[in-house]
């Protein structure tokens, strides 16, 4: 029973001068070197980079192939625990690079934005958790009309009389080839427009004219129609 209390009292002994000790300088410095590291490891990339590109790849709804944004449009990153924000331009690839972007934001929440003329961010509220590699998904603004002009190939003029068709709709143009459709909110995603005129044929030689109807072709000049007569073409 005595060795056992004896041990004991060792113990007992060594917490005390660790405790009563604790203070002193050796074990200031102990503290504060422990104190660093932690520091420096939840913090590494800031000490030994301040800096980081990321990159946003902004793509639509067919995957992270997708990218239907090439050199036109902005991205912007907002992030929600500081003041800093800053835009990039997307480029060829269809994606926005951020070549400054703080490492010590890395892994924290921020907003995605984009400001492009047919398209907007599918999902506005959404928190990005940022890395080095970001994916925007986007979806194409809401269109209410297609419209556009038809034009005889050959000799530059508007085309009269051509039956366009988009949907269950149909247009004929008129002297100056002009044809307009209202789009309803529940539309078919994949639009398809179909022209056609007795004696025309398209760049293909098909009677019937057809192309998909993308945002990016509906700009301030319409969709133009370029149609062939067939008979000068033979001759």
């Amino acid at each position: 029973m005595q060795q056992a209390n004896v041990e004991n009292s060792t113990d007992v002994s060594i917490i005390q001068i660790v405790y009563q000790n604790w203070r002193k300088p050796i074990f200031g410095l102990l503290i504060l070197f422990a104190f660093i590291i932690t520091v420096l490891f939840f913090n590494k990339n800031y000490f030994l980079d301040p800096t980081t590109s990321i990159t946003v790849n902004v793509h639509g709804n067919k995957g992270k192939v997708d990218n239907p944004l090439k050199e036109e449009g902005m991205v912007y990153v907002k992030l929600f625990e500081s003041d800093y924000q800053d835009s990039a331009k997307i480029n060829a690839f269809g994606e926005a690079v951020f070549p400054n972007f703080p490492s010590q934001y890395l892994n924290r929440g921020a907003n995605l934005s984009l400001n492009a003329k047919t398209y907007q961010v599918k999902n506005i509220d959404s928190v990005y958790k940022i890395s080095k590699k970001n994916y925007l998904e986007i979806k194409t603004k809401n269109l209410d009309r297609v419209w556009g002009r038809v034009f005889n190939k050959d000799t530059g003029d508007f085309l009269e009389g051509v039956e366009v068709i988009l949907g269950d709709s149909i247009n004929i143009t008129k002297e100056d080839g002009k044809f307009n459709f209202n789009i309803p909110e529940n539309r078919n995603p994949e639009l398809i427009l179909f022209a056609k005129k007795t004696g025309f044929v398209d760049d293909r030689g098909s009677f019937i004219f057809s192309t998909k109807i993308f945002p990016s072709l509906l700009g301030s000049d319409g969709q133009r129609i370029d149609l062939l007569n067939k008979n000068i073409n033979k001759k």
